[in-house]
């Protein structure tokens, strides 16, 4: 929207090439002629458009656009900002820290804030952020060191950054942090329903959030679940380090997906609206019923021995088994991968297909890949 004082002064007689909501512009080969309303009889020029992408190194300073709400800095020589009132999103990328912007400035309108890779060092009070991105890169950790009080603020990722201590959001619904080391204990959060937490050596311990829907963590020192009734993915994963020893998982009646990359656990639980199941590295001896289930891969699980009847099973990906028994009938089953696996029997509805396959592409082979439909291998 443009302002009415600069509306005010623009004389009737214009020519407007192209005026547009949101226009983003990537400045690679752009046209003049797109960014500005011109006047006849004269050169002046008068800046229309409110948003805008900086995705090269040939511009090395901002000029002010009044009708501003959105600015995207990509990796180049821009090292200073400027005001704009209206900015209500901020993207800054740096490269590799070497060059860019060094410090932010307050714009009060400003919502979302992504910083990655640059020498910021200190955040500013946004009343109004409700988004905040802090991402440094591998062996690159950004400077911030300090949040800031963001009443409003409902997402928070931070990433390979040098915070040491959460601020209490009690809006915050999203809360990722991966590769922050510094970080030691979370804080409450009535709303949040979305958590993933990981390569955190200090973190021992989860919260009790009782609208928690998703979790995800790996390489920390949690080693025990709470009860999350509302939760409907799970996803425990990448156990690298002696200290994650997650040894029991939870009743949640809601579960939907389920991933496993643990190697402690022994034990499934019965979880009724699972869909999606995939373990990998577990001492798993034994499947459990789960009759909605579409969704299977079970990946170094030589202690499993046996699958179970799954009758709306779509996809099934067997990895790295030391024998397989036998393959149950899915008559829904479309994808089929087992990968250096030794296979005994087939046994589906689709067993004079899967054979023929496997014939043209040699009984003798480790990997058999079934990606299409088996109506594709007809005739």
């Amino acid at each position: 929207m443009i302002k009415k004082d600069l509306l005010c002064k623009m004389p009737p007689d214009v020519v407007i090439y192209k005026i547009l909501s949101f226009i983003e512009y990537e400045l690679k080969t752009f046209n003049v002629k797109d960014l500005y309303g011109y006047f006849k009889g004269d050169c002046v020029k008068y800046p229309i458009w409110g948003n805008i992408i900086i995705d090269n190194n040939f511009i090395g300073k901002l000029e002010s656009y009044p009708c501003m709400t959105s600015l995207t800095i990509k990796e180049n020589k821009i090292s200073k900002l400027i005001e704009y009132p209206l900015l209500t999103s901020l993207y800054i990328r740096g490269i590799n820290g070497i060059n860019g912007i060094n410090k932010i400035i307050e714009y009060p309108l400003l919502t979302s804030l992504y910083i990655k890779i640059t020498k910021i060092s200190e955040l500013k009070e946004y009343p109004l952020l409700t988004s905040l991105c802090i991402k440094g890169a591998y062996g690159i950790y950004e400077k911030i060191s300090k949040l800031g009080e963001y009443p409003l603020l409902t997402s928070l990722k931070i990433e390979n950054c040098k915070i040491s201590e959460l601020r209490e959001y009690p809006l915050l619904t999203s809360l990722k942090i991966i590769y922050c080391h510094n970080i030691s204990e979370l804080k409450e959060y009535p709303l949040l329903t979305s958590l993933k937490i990981y390569d955190n050596k200090l973190l021992s311990e989860l919260k009790e959030y009782p609208l928690l829907t998703s979790l995800k963590i790996g390489k920390c020192k949690i080693s025990k679940l709470k009860k999350y009734p509302l939760l409907t993915s799970l996803a425990i994963g990448n156990n690298m380090i002696v200290d994650e020893m997650i040894y029991e998982l939870k009743e949640y009646p809601l579960l939907t997906s389920l991933y496993i990359n643990a190697h402690y656990i022994k034990e499934l639980k019965e979880y009724l609206f699972l869909i999606s199941l995939k373990i990998r590295n577990c001492k798993i001896s034994e499947l459990r019923e789960y009759p909605l289930l579409t969704s299977l891969t079970l990946i170094y699980c030589h202690n499993i021995s046996e699958l179970r009847e799954y009758p709306l099973l779509t996809s099934l990906t067997l990895y790295n088994y030391k024998e397989i028994n036998e393959l149950k009938e899915y008559p829904l089953l479309s994808c089929l991968i087992i990968e250096k696996s030794k296979m005994r029997d087939i046994n589906t509805n689709n067993k004079q297909k899967i054979q023929l396959y496997m014939q043209i592409i040699k009984l003798n082979i480790q990997t058999i890949k079934l990606i299409s439909k088996m109506n594709k291998l007809d005739g």
